[in-house]
Protein backbone atom coordinates (compact mmCIF):
# COMPACT_ATOMS: atom_id res chain seq x y z
CA UNK A 1 0.00 0.00 0.00
CA UNK A 2 1.27 3.53 -1.10
CA UNK A 3 0.12 6.83 -0.67
CA UNK A 4 2.14 9.72 -2.33
CA UNK A 5 1.75 13.34 -2.39
CA UNK A 6 4.47 16.23 -3.85
CA UNK A 7 5.80 18.07 -1.66
CA UNK A 8 9.07 20.48 -1.87
CA UNK A 9 9.52 18.66 -5.88
CA UNK A 10 9.84 15.38 -3.93
CA UNK A 11 7.73 12.60 -3.73
CA UNK A 12 6.86 11.78 -0.51
CA UNK A 13 5.63 8.49 1.03
CA UNK A 14 4.51 8.27 4.41
CA UNK A 15 4.44 4.48 3.94
CA UNK A 16 8.30 4.56 3.70
CA UNK A 17 9.81 4.96 6.87
CA UNK A 18 11.95 7.31 6.53
CA UNK A 19 9.32 9.70 4.37
CA UNK A 20 7.50 9.38 7.84
CA UNK A 21 10.60 10.31 10.52
CA UNK A 22 11.45 13.32 8.05
CA UNK A 23 7.75 14.27 8.29
CA UNK A 24 8.01 13.50 12.01
CA UNK A 25 11.09 15.99 12.14
CA UNK A 26 9.67 18.66 10.32
CA UNK A 27 6.70 18.87 12.36
CA UNK A 28 8.38 19.26 15.11
CA UNK A 29 10.74 21.63 14.30
CA UNK A 30 7.43 23.36 12.48
CA UNK A 31 5.69 23.51 16.22
CA UNK A 32 9.26 24.49 18.12
CA UNK A 33 9.68 27.42 15.92
CA UNK A 34 5.97 28.65 15.33
CA UNK A 35 5.56 28.74 19.24
CA UNK A 36 8.91 29.47 20.03
CA UNK A 37 8.54 33.03 18.17
CA UNK A 38 5.65 34.34 19.78
CA UNK A 39 6.21 36.68 22.54
CA UNK A 40 5.96 35.41 25.92
CA UNK A 41 2.86 37.49 26.79
CA UNK A 42 1.00 36.38 23.16
CA UNK A 43 1.85 32.81 23.92
CA UNK A 44 -0.11 32.64 27.39
CA UNK A 45 -2.80 35.19 26.03
CA UNK A 46 -5.88 33.77 25.68
CA UNK A 47 -7.78 33.77 22.46
CA UNK A 48 -10.84 34.28 23.26
CA UNK A 49 -14.43 33.54 25.25
CA UNK A 50 -12.94 29.68 25.81
CA UNK A 51 -10.39 29.49 23.26
CA UNK A 52 -7.10 27.92 24.25
CA UNK A 53 -4.11 30.16 24.91
CA UNK A 54 -1.33 29.16 22.29
CA UNK A 55 0.48 27.96 25.47
CA UNK A 56 -2.32 25.59 26.22
CA UNK A 57 -2.52 24.22 22.29
CA UNK A 58 1.45 23.75 23.35
CA UNK A 59 0.56 21.61 26.05
CA UNK A 60 -2.40 20.41 24.38
CA UNK A 61 0.24 18.59 21.76
CA UNK A 62 2.80 17.83 24.49
CA UNK A 63 -0.11 15.58 26.34
CA UNK A 64 -0.68 13.98 23.28
CA UNK A 65 2.65 12.93 21.74
CA UNK A 66 4.45 11.89 25.19
CA UNK A 67 1.85 9.03 25.85
CA UNK A 68 2.41 7.76 22.15
CA UNK A 69 5.87 8.08 22.35
CA UNK A 70 6.09 6.14 25.40
CA UNK A 71 3.36 3.85 24.02
CA UNK A 72 6.05 2.86 21.32
CA UNK A 73 8.64 2.25 24.05
CA UNK A 74 6.77 -0.68 25.53
CA UNK A 75 7.55 -4.47 24.54
CA UNK A 76 5.28 -5.65 21.44
CA UNK A 77 4.39 -8.60 23.15
CA UNK A 78 2.92 -6.01 25.97
CA UNK A 79 0.72 -3.62 22.86
CA UNK A 80 0.17 -7.20 21.18
CA UNK A 81 -1.79 -8.16 24.71
CA UNK A 82 -3.14 -5.03 25.58
CA UNK A 83 -4.39 -3.79 22.31
CA UNK A 84 -4.43 -6.42 19.83
CA UNK A 85 -2.95 -6.82 15.80
CA UNK A 86 -4.26 -6.40 12.92
CA UNK A 87 -3.56 -7.94 9.50
CA UNK A 88 -5.39 -5.42 7.61
CA UNK A 89 -2.20 -2.79 7.62
CA UNK A 90 -2.54 0.67 7.63
CA UNK A 91 -5.08 3.41 6.24
CA UNK A 92 -3.74 6.92 4.51
CA UNK A 93 -3.12 9.61 6.53
CA UNK A 94 -6.25 11.39 3.88
CA UNK A 95 -8.15 8.46 5.85
CA UNK A 96 -6.81 9.13 9.08
CA UNK A 97 -7.21 12.82 8.71
CA UNK A 98 -10.97 12.73 6.96
CA UNK A 99 -11.85 10.16 10.13
CA UNK A 100 -10.38 12.96 12.81
CA UNK A 101 -11.89 16.29 10.97
CA UNK A 102 -15.22 14.74 11.38
CA UNK A 103 -15.42 14.16 15.30
CA UNK A 104 -14.36 17.05 15.62
CA UNK A 105 -17.16 18.19 13.34
CA UNK A 106 -19.21 16.39 15.25
CA UNK A 107 -18.86 17.78 18.56
CA UNK A 108 -15.89 16.16 20.19
CA UNK A 109 -13.59 17.32 22.10
CA UNK A 110 -10.34 16.55 24.16
CA UNK A 111 -10.99 15.65 27.24
CA UNK A 112 -9.18 13.89 30.27
CA UNK A 113 -5.53 13.83 30.67
CA UNK A 114 -4.91 15.29 26.97
CA UNK A 115 -6.40 19.22 28.66
CA UNK A 116 -4.21 21.83 29.01
CA UNK A 117 -3.19 22.18 32.72
CA UNK A 118 -0.74 25.53 32.35
CA UNK A 119 0.51 26.86 35.49
CA UNK A 120 -0.85 30.53 34.71
CA UNK A 121 0.52 31.63 38.34
CA UNK A 122 4.09 31.28 36.82
CA UNK A 123 5.38 34.73 34.87
CA UNK A 124 4.51 34.66 30.92
CA UNK A 125 8.47 34.05 30.14
CA UNK A 126 8.50 30.41 32.14
CA UNK A 127 5.45 29.43 30.89
CA UNK A 128 6.87 30.08 27.38
CA UNK A 129 10.71 28.26 28.19
CA UNK A 130 8.83 25.35 30.33
CA UNK A 131 6.50 24.75 27.29
CA UNK A 132 9.16 24.91 24.78
CA UNK A 133 11.30 22.30 26.92
CA UNK A 134 8.62 20.00 26.95
CA UNK A 135 7.92 20.00 23.39
CA UNK A 136 11.44 19.57 22.55
CA UNK A 137 11.30 16.27 24.96
CA UNK A 138 8.19 14.90 23.55
CA UNK A 139 9.33 15.83 20.58
CA UNK A 140 12.82 13.71 20.11
CA UNK A 141 11.27 10.76 22.19
CA UNK A 142 8.74 10.05 19.23
CA UNK A 143 11.27 10.64 16.61
CA UNK A 144 13.22 8.30 18.36
CA UNK A 145 11.16 5.50 19.62
CA UNK A 146 9.87 5.66 15.81
CA UNK A 147 13.37 5.32 14.46
CA UNK A 148 13.14 1.55 16.57
CA UNK A 149 10.08 0.25 15.00
CA UNK A 150 10.31 -1.40 11.53
CA UNK A 151 7.68 -1.04 8.89
CA UNK A 152 5.96 -3.96 8.80
CA UNK A 153 5.58 -3.64 12.80
CA UNK A 154 4.19 -0.18 12.59
CA UNK A 155 1.14 -1.82 10.18
CA UNK A 156 0.34 -4.70 12.26
CA UNK A 157 0.55 -3.24 15.97
CA UNK A 158 -1.98 -1.00 17.53
CA UNK A 159 -2.35 1.86 19.57
CA UNK A 160 -6.01 3.13 21.44
CA UNK A 161 -7.15 6.96 20.26
CA UNK A 162 -9.35 8.11 22.49
CA UNK A 163 -11.89 9.24 20.00
CA UNK A 164 -10.77 7.05 16.45
CA UNK A 165 -10.38 4.09 18.72
CA UNK A 166 -7.80 1.22 18.40
CA UNK A 167 -5.09 2.81 15.34
CA UNK A 168 -2.01 1.15 13.66
CA UNK A 169 1.25 2.69 15.30
CA UNK A 170 1.69 4.53 11.76
CA UNK A 171 -2.07 5.54 11.56
CA UNK A 172 -0.76 6.67 15.27
CA UNK A 173 1.99 8.96 13.46
CA UNK A 174 -0.10 9.79 10.46
CA UNK A 175 -2.63 11.46 13.13
CA UNK A 176 0.00 13.42 15.31
CA UNK A 177 1.31 15.00 11.88
CA UNK A 178 -2.34 16.19 11.29
CA UNK A 179 -2.94 16.84 15.12
CA UNK A 180 0.02 19.32 14.82
CA UNK A 181 -0.62 20.66 11.67
CA UNK A 182 -4.65 21.85 12.82
CA UNK A 183 -3.30 23.65 16.26
CA UNK A 184 -0.96 25.39 14.08
CA UNK A 185 -3.52 26.37 11.83
CA UNK A 186 -6.08 27.40 14.87
CA UNK A 187 -3.64 29.51 16.87
CA UNK A 188 -2.57 31.20 13.73
CA UNK A 189 -5.83 31.86 12.61
CA UNK A 190 -6.71 33.02 16.25
CA UNK A 191 -3.89 35.75 16.40
CA UNK A 192 -4.73 36.96 12.69
CA UNK A 193 -8.24 37.66 13.50
CA UNK A 194 -7.31 38.92 16.48
CA UNK A 195 -4.51 41.19 15.08
CA UNK A 196 -7.24 42.35 12.55
CA UNK A 197 -10.52 42.95 15.29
Amino acid sequence: MSNKSSKNSRIVDLFAKDDLMQALEQSYQDVRHYFGELDAGVFVARLGEGVWSPAENLDHLVRSVEPLAGAMGKPKLLLRWLFGTTTDGSRSPEEIRGLYRGELAGGARSRGRFQPQVDDTSPAEAIHEKLLRDWQRAGHALIGATGRWRDEHMDRYRLPHPLLGKLTVREMLFFTLDHDRLHLEIVGRRLAERATS
